[in-house]
């Protein structure tokens, strides 16, 4: 009774907080959220709907391959909410599912490690709230990779074999590669630590088998596509972890203020190429922070474990700024980017490390409150020389907002750690309970921030095009080399939104083309044909775009904020009619078209052997028949394709079937039954077994 009370205050908590994300439509929307997982989830949503298997999206750059590729998470089945008929009711759902998923396996797993209640508690509430899996919502794969870290260690922990198999099975159906070598070399590390490495290996290597229908064409995709080429190492190194991160822990305003309305960044010396870091915070809490500190000096149990994986992952994290990246990419590692990625099985160790000196907090109560009471002059120390001069020194701004947010956040670390030395004397579990939610719940605005579900509707222009048009958004290039005019955060957003930049078009049903490939997914035709494009002159670039069938440019036309009454309805993209030619080129005559995601028929006649030109991205799978008699495709120009019809009037059909899916899904599909029989066979004989030893007695 007492852990179902605990589990259902636990999910009242994450209830309460996101109440409005749950009932009252308000969706999120921070960085890559609103210009790509949401627009991609949207294709797939839309193609399943349609009655269609996902393996080809025709809204981007001219078409790309959908089901092999891992961004779009199509085999993973905890983002099934997305195929509800309310796409965005299911997509909010899709990323509050992940909070329960975390929070209950964090609080099982350290159950199964033997704290009581409230440290469980304490911890589940610490990890999901605390700020990196705040941050982790505006970074899909990682947080859906995320919430499955505490439920691999707690089947590890019963000694279920099947379900850490699966349960591992499922983080690689979500995951981004970094995440996937943290959760595999965390579970070997953690297996050699207590002895057991070879069951760990075998557990890996199912749930490769599990992830075999993801994994396996993702990687035959990666030959085709732009990841087949080593990433460049300044690109490669980009978003290191800064050196002084870590201290986030204790002092989350250290280097940044965030809340719903204001976002201030002072550390950007760490990753110059871009305006935020990779995980907005690392703050856990005050609380977990300090018992994070007071667990090592004290040697708290599992202190070496977690000293050394934070250590190793804190190296590995500072990318360019440490040892071993540049090594690992001198050594052929040339696949992965952004380094700062590992640290965040660092912080999920860290957060049960704090759980479990939190069980224990009797002893470490003096050290506790020394360090809670070092907290508190330091931060006063920070603020009294919080000084324009040394300020801009130290961090390279000298902006009076900058420094006034860094003043307010010192003030508020000294005030908060000044209340959890009072309540550390107190005791009261209610009181730390009460100060904990406080402490993380006033932070969830501006690492996790909502935006009113209206802002997913279709923008005026979208509500006027064709459905389908292709599109070329000029203003995406353009406005990294302009300046616009100074508007507020709110009309900013509203502007991506209102110019459908830089993927928002493929939501309302848009297609576009020469578009950024920001996950560097696209086949190498398309890589090249939008390099071509990007450095042709004017007149060049209009033959391009009549040549790949676009009917709409969009270009960037800076307007005064201050003209719109109304936030929502900033822009500063014009859009207008392009005189572009059909997307098939024949010099006879095309009676039918029909379009389906994979698949597109014609019906077409000439007086003559003519050329069929397709302004759709080719690739290896797409299949040509002419007449229920297969056809050669052959490259129309760098990107497009093009088949040769005899002359007379002819039925010319196109699919795109990618075998290896099929193939692997079924070895996925066989592997999951598998592990979930030995699961339940297991359990039965458990329970049998159970039986017979009370009849016994």
């Amino acid at each position: 009774m007492r852990e179902s009370k605990a589990l259902a205050a636990l999910i009242a908590v994450i209830t309460i907080l996101f109440i409005d994300v749950l009932f009252f439509g308000n969706n999120f929307y921070a960085r890559d959220v609103a210009l790509q997982y949401y627009p991609i989830r949207r294709v797939l949503h839309d193609i399943v709907a349609s009655g269609h298997f996902p393996l080809w999206n025709p809204r981007i750059s001219a078409g790309q391959p959908l089901a092999a590729n891992p961004a779009y998470q199509t085999f993973y089945p905890f983002q099934w909410t997305i195929f509800l008929p309310d796409f965005d009711l299911g997509f909010r759902l899709a990323i509050i599912l992940h909070f329960y998923l975390a929070a209950i396996g964090t609080y099982l797993l350290l159950r199964s490690l033997g704290t009581r209640i409230p440290a469980a508690l304490f911890g589940a509430i610490t990890f999901v709230l605390g700020g990196t899996f705040l941050s982790l919502t505006n970074l899909l794969p990682f947080l859906f990779s995320a919430a499955w870290l505490p439920w691999i260690g707690f089947f590890w922990r019963r000694s279920n074999f099947p379900l850490t198999a699966l349960s591992l099975g499922m983080l690689l159906l979500a995951g981004d590669q970094t995440m996937i070598l943290q959760a595999g070399a965390l579970l070997c590390a953690y297996a050699l630590y207590r002895g057991n490495l070879k069951r760990a290996l075998a557990a890996i290597a199912l749930a490769i088998l599990v992830g075999a229908v993801q994994l396996i064409p993702a990687l035959d995709l990666q030959r085709d596509s732009v990841r087949s080429q080593p990433i460049p190492y300044q690109v490669a190194s980009s978003w290191s972890l800064g050196p002084q991160r870590p201290l986030e822990i204790l002092f989350p305003n250290i280097d940044s203020w965030y809340s719903s309305t204001l976002t201030l960044i002072w550390s950007r010396r760490s990753h110059p190429e871009f305006p935020l870091p990779l995980i907005l915070n690392y703050y856990p809490g005050l609380l977990a922070g300090v018992l994070i500190l007071a667990g090592f000096i004290a040697r708290a149990r599992g202190w070496t474990f977690a000293a050394s994986w934070a250590a190793f992952s804190f190296l590995l994290a500072l990318g360019r700024f440490g040892p071993l990246f540049p090594i690992l990419y001198k050594l052929g590692v040339r696949s992965i980017r952004y380094p700062e990625k590992f640290f965040v099985s660092a912080v999920f160790v860290l957060t049960i490390f704090a759980a479990l000196v939190f069980d224990d907090l009797d002893r470490v109560r003096r050290i506790v409150l020394v360090i809670c009471g070092g907290v508190t002059i330091v931060s006063i120390l920070m603020w009294a020389l919080t000084r324009p001069a040394l300020f801009s020194a130290l961090w390279g701004e000298s902006n009076a907002l900058f420094i006034t947010a860094s003043r307010r956040g010192w003030i508020l670390s000294a005030v908060m750690s000044a209340v959890l030395l009072a309540l550390v004397f107190i005791g009261n579990r209610a009181l730390f309970a009460l100060f904990i939610l406080i402490d993380l719940g006033i932070r969830i605005g501006g690492l996790a921030p909502r935006m009113e579900h209206e802002y997913y509707d279709p923008p005026p222009i979208a509500r006027s095009l064709r459905p389908g048009t292709r599109i070329y958004n000029d203003a995406v290039w353009t406005r990294e080399h302009v300046s616009l005019p100074i508007a507020p955060l709110r009309a900013r957003l509203w502007a991506l939104r209102n110019g459908m930049l830089p993927r928002m078009e493929e939501i309302w049903g848009f297609e576009g083309i020469f578009e950024g490939d920001y996950d560097l997914t696209n086949l190498l035709p398309t890589a090249d044909l939008t390099r071509t494009f990007r450095s042709a002159p004017p007149e060049q670039r209009a033959a391009m775009l009549a040549m790949a069938g676009v009917t709409e440019v969009a270009f960037l036309y800076p307007r005064d904020p201050a003209a719109f009454s109304d936030a929502r309805e900033y822009s500063y993209v014009r859009f207008q009619p392009f005189p572009g030619n059909s997307r098939y080129g024949f010099a006879g005559k095309i009676v039918r078209v029909s379009e389906q995601p994979n698949a597109i028929d014609l019906d077409v006649e000439s007086g003559n052997e003519t050329t069929l030109i397709i302004a759709i991205t080719r690739h290896k799978y797409w299949k040509a028949m002419i007449d229920g008699t297969p056809a050669a495709i052959h490259p129309a120009n760098i990107a497009f394709q093009a088949i040769d019809v005899p002359r007379g009037r002819h039925h010319v059909a196109l699919r795109y079937r990618n075998p290896l899916v099929i193939i692997f899904g079924v070895v996925s599909l066989v592997t999951v039954l598998s592990l979930l029989t030995a699961h339940f066979v297991a359990e039965h004989r458990r329970r049998g077994g159970d039986i017979e030893r009370v009849d016994a007695a």
